[in-house]
């Protein structure tokens, strides 16, 4: 009569090498999937990947790869069955993180590729999106305007409504809405003893991470052709437009519908195959690597960003050619096309420039080639009322708290600061009603640091 415990042993051994082969076999599977090669043309992905997320996906491909063939190959071992179970119970809590992630925390598909603007925001969107270490919500409203809460904006309305226009310092990167300069205007003006007491506010935020003159001039078309209306469009300006105008956007409107829906697809596959946990892994390290450093006072800024915009800022450092004069060039052209557009329909407008962290110098502020310099130059020239944000930022003492630490863009303080520099400076140019009684002298280009 057979041994009862060999039996069972036995069993035990041929389950544990099954599930070994079984393991191995996903394990094998999933990592040729995430193979860059693989992935690009299950995906029909036409611009692959960058290098930092091929590096990524090449190491998950290894390991996994690596992992499967080392349980399919030793399966009638114990310690194989060992690291099948411990894989397995890995896997678990891993796509439990990543199921957490994703349905709490993900970035959600609120962005989409658009053939008139380029890129925009879906109307009547949420979400959240982790960034550095906070978990910042989205809303937008059927605009497709970044807004506090999901809403129809009426066409028209019975207060001072004024529309910011920029890119993602704007929009507010990294910021919940409620800390932006669009969520912060309207009490600010209210509180402003400058400002008429009885009117209201309506703050509209257009900014979309990555614009330039160029798709903010259609985007206010769309706004203004749907049969909206508006009393003040604010456009904010910084030297990110020098680029975009003079490369990034200089040859994307001969795209293709079918090149318009691989970047789409591209934008899909790529959003939804790239671990969740990574991400958040990632951001968090970057964060704490840089939270308690500084540059001069200082947010710190990878070295790439510092030194682009660098380049950007300084016009003439290395001479007045190439895309850096065609992108100043389309800039002031659109600058131009947006302020008749919104001349034509009766609203008043104005030009904010601002700089970025690692431009908070003297030397920037007062150097004649910049872009500041030469934003300053055509505002004079067109008589555009332009809020100089370069000594602001640069006379403050607590510069260094108005940037996230390791990026470019406003803190919350940041935010504050400029949404407090742009009251004083509608007022002041009396662009928005003013209290009675109140003089306050038109000061051309302002800097709101000089306004009390």
């Amino acid at each position: 009569m057979a041994d009862p415990d060999l039996i069972r042993s036995r069993t035990v051994g041929r389950v544990a090498a099954a599930l070994c082969v079984g393991i191995g076999t996903v394990a094998v599977l999933l990592g040729l999937v995430y193979a860059p090669p693989i992935l690009s043309r299950l995906f029909l992905l036409p611009d692959g990947f960058s290098r930092q997320a091929s590096g990524g996906l090449w190491t998950v491909t290894l390991v996994s790869v690596a992992t499967g063939i080392v349980l399919i190959r030793f399966r009638r071992s114990r310690w194989a069955w060992n690291l099948a179970a411990t894989c397995f119970g890995l896997g678990v809590v891993l796509l439990a993180c990543e199921a957490v992630l994703r349905a709490y925390i993900d970035e959600p598909s609120y962005r989409r590729a658009d053939a008139e603007l380029h890129h925009t925001f879906l109307p009547d969107a949420y979400g959240s999106e982790v960034w550095g270490r906070r978990i910042v919500n989205y809303r937008t409203n059927n605009l497709a305007f970044r807004d506090s809460t999901r809403r129809n904006v009426e066409p028209s309305v019975a207060a001072f409504r004024i529309v910011l226009v920029g890119d993602s310092f704007v929009e507010g990167i990294g910021v919940d809405y409620s800390n932006t300069v669009a969520g912060t205007l309207g009490e600010e003006l209210k509180a402003s003893s400058s400002i008429d007491p009885s009117t209201d506010f309506e703050i509209l935020n257009a900014g979309v991470s990555g614009y330039s003159p160029k798709l903010e001039l259609r985007r206010l078309e769309k706004f203004f052709n749907a049969g909206y209306t508006t009393d003040l469009v604010l456009l904010f300006v910084d030297t990110s437009d020098l680029r975009n105008e003079g490369i990034d956007y200089a040859e994307w409107e001969r795209y293709s519908d079918a090149e318009v829906a691989a970047i789409r697809r591209s934008g899909w596959a790529k959003h939804f195959l790239i671990p969740r946990l990574l991400q958040f892994v990632r951001s968090r390290l970057s964060a704490l690597a840089s939270e308690n450093e500084a540059n001069a006072g200082l947010a710190v800024i990878p070295p790439r960003h510092r030194a682009a915009a660098l380049r950007d800022s300084t016009l003439y450092s290395e001479g007045f050619h190439g895309w850096k004069k065609e992108g100043l060039e389309s800039v002031e052209m659109y600058v131009r096309k947006i302020a008749d557009l919104v001349a034509e329909h009766d609203a008043g407008f104005a030009l904010v420039i601002y700089p970025h962290p690692q431009q908070v110098t003297p030397a920037e502020v007062n150097h004649m080639g910049s872009y500041r310099f030469e934003m300053n130059a055509m505002a004079d020239e067109m008589g555009y009322p332009l809020l100089d944000l370069f000594p602001v930022f640069n006379a403050d003492s607590a510069v260094a708290g108005r940037f996230i630490p390791g990026d470019i863009h406003w803190s919350e303080s940041g935010h504050a600061l400029v949404s407090e520099s742009v009251v004083r400076f509608l007022a002041a140019e009396h662009l928005v009603p003013v209290s009675a009684g109140v003089l306050l002298p038109s000061i051309g280009n302002a800097t709101a640091g000089n306004l009390d």
